[in-house]
């Protein structure tokens, strides 16, 4: 009963194999090869199963499809790599212009300057060695200059760029914060906010919009400031004016901005009165600044992390440039 049970089972019928190879015959093999697959068809037609040439074909087509699908895989990463790289240059790009940008606009404001807009010397006279640069170029701030200045670099050299400002920030501008305000002849200055970026050395302003008066700061106690009107006096001279509570008093920062070319990858940096030069965004590998009058031009360049060996300029590597018009209001 087993074997007539056997014999009478039925061998699966060649329809679906037909339709199988049918199915890859139209959508993916190579015109050269369809002769050969209508012979080994018409063959199976005869046939009750695969024979060996069968099943090699059979397994060549699927290696066509494979190799196929592999080359389309490998290509979009390829792409998808480029793009993603590029997209991050340009993000980068963009977040470091706007970053000097905004700073820049800040040029000059609650700083004593001149009619002709720019640095009162005497304010230029109190700004401390250790708020300007030193590398990768000499910066010098005098009544020469304006609050946003530009220090040209040599010819494979990026410039640097100063700004002489009130930064404005949730802690600066404070208000003097001593109970009755504060006296003329007065070295000691509280301000309302505890959580202030004020530090020694600092330059600070109090008063109101055209009347400031300008101080050193050299000690810090919480919201406690020891100040220094005079610094080329000995001891710390007092303020020459009386000073209600509540009177604007803040911090004026010296901001600089330059590309590192010795460090790989090239990096833009900023610098923040006599603090150490801080990395903001990397690959930048130029800024360059041309001043017409209180009229800035800012104009940074940038590069992909990697080269691409499919992309022949620039050595292998993706650019953009990005350029910003700043004219401070307060110059």
């Amino acid at each position: 009963l087993l074997n007539s049970k056997a014999n009478t089972t039925k061998r699966p019928t060649m329809t679906t194999r037909m339709k199988y190879l049918l199915f890859l015959l139209r959508f993916f093999i190579l015109p050269s090869y369809r002769k050969l697959v209508l012979q080994a068809i018409e063959k199976m037609k005869k046939s009750d199963g695969f024979s060996l040439v069968e099943l090699l074909i059979a397994l060549a087509i699927l290696g066509v499809v494979i190799a196929s699908a592999y080359g389309v895989f490998d290509s979009q990463q390829k792409v998808y790599a480029v793009q993603d790289q590029v997209m991050g240059m340009e993000q980068n790009l963009r977040a470091c212009i706007e970053l000097i940008s905004s700073e820049a606009r800040y040029a000059g404001l609650n700083v004593k300057l001149a009619e002709n807009g720019k640095l009162d010397s005497s304010f230029a006279a109190k700004i401390p060695e250790a708020f300007k640069p030193t590398s990768p170029v000499a910066v010098t701030l005098s009544s020469a200059d304006f609050p946003l200045k530009i220090t040209q670099g040599d010819s494979q050299s990026p410039d640097t760029i100063t700004i002489v400002a009130a930064i404005c920030d949730e802690t600066n501008p404070s208000v003097v914060a001593n109970s009755g305000g504060v006296s003329a002849g007065s070295t000691l200055v509280k301000v309302k906010t505890s959580d202030h970026k004020i530090r020694a050395g600092d330059i600070i302003y109090i008063g109101r919009p055209g009347i400031y008066e300008y101080a050193g700061v050299t000690e810090t106690s919480g919201i406690k400031l020891t100040i220094d009107t005079d610094p080329d006096s000995s001891g710390n001279q007092g303020l020459q004016h009386d000073y209600p509570e509540g009177t604007e008093i803040g911090e004026i920062s010296v901001v600089s901005y330059a590309v590192y070319t010795n460090t790989s990858p090239w990096v833009l940096k900023r610098k923040v009165n006599k603090g150490n030069f801080q990395p903001v965004g990397e690959n930048i590998v130029d800024l360059q600044a041309t001043q017409d009058g209180k009229k800035t031009v800012i104009t940074l360049d940038a590069r992909t992390e990697k080269s691409d060996p499919n992309y022949s300029e620039n050595g292998g590597y993706r650019r953009a440039c990005c350029s910003v018009v700043v004219v401070p209001q307060n110059m």
